[in-house]
Order: structure tokens, then C-alpha cells, then sequence
């Protein structure tokens, strides 16, 4: 009885634990599927943290040029600026899921690549090749941030 129980235990183990070793295809999967499926916060989760806080302080630097000119824009463009400006001051996840909700509701095709061709890990770096729903190829780069693997949107800082 007991080699049995411990023979269960054992199995749930495995079968818990394998499923939390995600790697580098497995989180890009999950977070076009959760692009395609506009859950934007679940996608969130598979971004690296550090990345997400990089590219608010770029917009931010952004927008400090941007209002130089803003008297010449049109209404509508400064409509949409105060809205970046106001995600901008917000959690980094608050800034993402602003900025793509923003995005799919002006209609722009998000980047979404169901097919994952093949990865390359090399320690905590990872690179994830993939093809869209047109064909065209194209790369991801990730990290490991805690322990996890996350998508990065800018070049890794060497």
C-alpha cells in the first residue's frame, strides 16, 4: 500500500512540475494566444517587467519632445497623446495593457505568430523563431526573470 501511495504521489509530482517548467516556445505561444484572444493581461504576464518599465520611461522621454510641438497638432492627435501621457504615468502593466487596448481599438493588426518554428537558448537568454499567419518569419527574443522565461521588446542589454 505504501509503494502504491508513494508511486502516486510520485506521478503527481511529475505531472505538476512539468508543468510549470515552461520554456522559451511555450511562453511565446501562450502570449500570442493571449494577443489573439485580447486578453492583454494575461499576455502582460509574459512580459519581462524590466522591459515593460524601459519602454514607459522611452515613451515618457518621448512625449517631453512631442509637447514641444503639440500647439501645431491636430485635436485628435492631442486627444491621443493625453491618453498615452496619462498610461504613461501609470504601473508598468497598466502602461501595456492601455497601449494595446489603444492600439486594437484604432484597428492596428497587432503582431501575432501562432507558428513556432524553432529556439535557441543560451543561459538566461532565449531567441524564439516564428512565422505569422501570412508566412513571414520573424524572432523574439526572451529572458529568464525569476525564474521564469518573458518576452522582451527591446534589444537585451549585454
Amino acid at each position: 500500500m505504501k509503494k502504491r501511495c508513494f508511486s502516486f504521489l510520485s506521478c503527481i509530482c511529475v505531472v505538476v512540475l512539468s508543468g510549470c517548467s515552461k520554456g522559451p516556445s511555450d511562453t511565446a505561444e501562450s502570449f500570442f494566444a493571449a494577443i489573439e484572444k485580447k486578453d492583454y493581461e494575461k499576455a502582460c504576464s509574459y512580459v519581462s517587467e524590466d522591459d515593460l518599465k524601459k519602454s514607459q520611461s522611452q515613451v515618457k522621454v518621448s512625449l517631453v519632445k512631442v509637447k514641444s510641438i503639440i500647439s501645431m497638432m491636430p485635436a485628435e492627435a492631442v486627444e491621443k497623446i493625453i491618453i498615452v501621457e496619462d498610461l504613461a504615468n501609470r504601473s508598468a502593466e497598466d502602461f501595456f495593457v492601455g497601449m494595446m487596448k489603444m492600439a486594437a481599438e484604432e484597428g492596428e493588426e497587432l503582431f501575432i505568430c501562432p507558428e513556432i518554428l524553432k529556439e535557441k537558448v543560451d543561459g538566461d537568454k532565449a531567441t524564439v523563431w516564428c512565422k505569422d499567419a501570412e508566412g513571414k518569419e520573424d524572432q523574439m527574443e526572451l529572458v529568464k526573470e525569476n525564474g521564469r522565461w518573458v518576452m522582451l521588446f527591446s534589444p537585451p542589454q549585454e
